[in-house]
């Protein structure tokens, strides 16, 4: 499914960009290669979002936030084309689309985080990144939802901006330093008895000789 996601998003992109060429070569796009170029934007970038989150989907403990992601990545995808396509007049139709495409990307974000696996003690770095996160994108939602830019300020939007880069570079640093819990190398047991001398055997009936160091 990551690769059907990955060629959208390279097939919208490439006519993305082809109509941009376009657009500046003849200096004139016109409403509907306007329309046009915007739907194929929308569908690439929502595509890249979902490319994304199809990654959890091979990861079981995973999964369901994986198609949570998938879903919410498409249906903001389709709602942004909707008012391309309708030209929706109300402000409040308007502000819904980027409360949805905004929630879609905070979604992908906090769940990007947990793409490194990190090392048991380790954990808790991912889950404040993305409190960090959810109270980033949150004030923001907000302010989108109510229509009302004053109950957010701008000061604090900036130090909680830096706060997300912080914690967004800190996870992979974090699974860079101590190792991913993937690469940690599992504890095997071998359990045998006792033949005769030296000689064992295991659960399968192979035998072995073992020799004390």
């Amino acid at each position: 499914m990551k690769n059907k996601f990955l060629i959208t998003f390279l097939v919208f992109l490439a006519a993305t960009a082809l109509l941009g060429i376009l657009s500046i070569a003849s200096n004139s796009l016109g409403d509907t290669g306007a329309k046009i170029l915007a739907t194929c934007a929308i569908i690439s970038f929502s595509s890249v979002l979902a490319m994304i989150c199809s990654i959890f989907l091979e990861k079981k403990e995973y999964q369901v936030a994986g198609i949570g992601g998938i879903c919410i990545s498409l249906f903001s995808g389709f709602f942004a084309i909707s008012c391309v396509i309708l030209e929706p007049r109300q402000d409040g139709f308007l502000r819904l689309g980027f409360a949805f495409a905004l929630a879609a990307v905070a979604y992908v974000h906090c769940l990007g985080l947990y793409i490194p696996k990190l090392r048991d003690g380790y954990s808790w770095v991912q889950l404040l990144a993305v409190i960090i996160n959810v109270l980033f994108y949150g004030q923001i939602l907000l302010a989108l939802i109510l229509g009302s830019e004053k109950i957010i300020s701008l000061s604090l939007v900036g130090s909680n901006a830096v706060l997300v880069a912080f914690g967004t570079l800190a996870v992979p640093i974090v699974s860079k330093i101590t190792g991913d819990n993937d690469q940690v190398t599992e504890k095997r047991s071998l359990k045998l008895s006792l033949v005769s001398g030296d000689q064992y055997r295991d659960e399968s009936g192979r035998k072995y000789q073992v020799i004390e160091l």
